[in-house]
């Protein structure tokens, strides 16, 4: 078994906090890698336990480059309250880090510390795609085969096709679309089974929204905000005894966030 191997089983065991174990195994890895780099950022920015964090700090600064480094002291100088959906995608968005398996770490470090303290940990389970995620969506995206709730905001060239081929398998029940141009959004997005929530906010521009014929009869929550223009409106009518709840609004200010 590989360093590497090792610190992903140990990060995944369900049973341990392995925590300082994965820091002095990286500290003594005879050959640095952007995986190990990418486990320990986590760990030196996000540890509840600040001598956890110092310590993995200082072996990361060790280990980085300079560059790297200055990537580093850049968010330490900013002193700022880190949370999933806002400064992860800067933190984690770095040529020599694996943006994902970065995120993976982080769940899985703060999921064991949910766990001790029996508190439910939602964001474990949903995965946040703005422009830094998506430059790096090729590297660790596999680990994710947990996550439920999918969030999509403002990415200048996704590719919809591709991305479903990425999360094949995920039991995803919830995807939001946020001001993400979608020339046609593939059918395997309907059609997928675990899926119970779609959410579409309008960009800009390009508010053209195909609705197809046939979808999941599973899907019982559907909000379309911001003015789209809908091709295949018809569609929704006659499937309407399905939603749970239906809501197609001008205005992307009376977006619900009730699910």
């Amino acid at each position: 078994m590989t360093i590497i191997e090792n610190i992903k089983r140990l990060l995944a065991s369900p049973e341990n906090d392995n925590v300082e174990l994965i820091v002095e195994l990286i500290a003594g890895a005879e050959v640095q890698s952007p995986t190990l780099l990418s486990y320990l950022m986590p760990i030196a920015f996000k540890h509840p336990d600040k001598l956890v964090r110092e310590r993995a700090l200082s072996i990361l600064t060790d280990l980085a480059s300079p560059d790297l480094q200055a990537h580093i002291q850049t968010h330490l100088k900013k002193r700022v309250v880190m949370s999933l959906h806002h400064e992860t995608p800067f933190l984690y968005a770095h040529p020599e880090l694996y943006y994902f398996k970065a995120v993976w770490a982080e769940k899985r470090m703060m999921w064991h510390q949910h766990q001790a303290s029996n508190n439910h940990f939602p964001e474990y389970e949903s995965l946040f795609f703005g422009n830094a995620a998506w430059e790096n969506v090729h590297h660790g995206l596999e680990d994710f085969d947990f996550v439920h709730t999918i969030w999509i905001q403002k990415i200048a060239n996704f590719d919809a096709p591709m991305f479903m081929d990425l999360i094949k398998g995920f039991p995803v029940h919830t995807f939001t679309f946020d001001q993400v141009v979608l020339p046609t959004l593939p059918q395997a997005v309907w059609d997928l089974e675990t899926l119970r929530n779609l959410k579409f906010v309008a960009p800009k521009e390009a508010k053209t929204l195909v609705i197809p014929k046939h979808f999941s009869r599973n899907i019982d929550f559907l909000q379309i905000q911001g003015g789209y223009h809908l091709i295949g409106s018809e569609h929704l009518l006659l499937c309407a005894k399905q939603f749970r709840h239906l809501l197609i609004a001008e205005n992307p200010a009376v977006w619900k966030n009730d699910f």
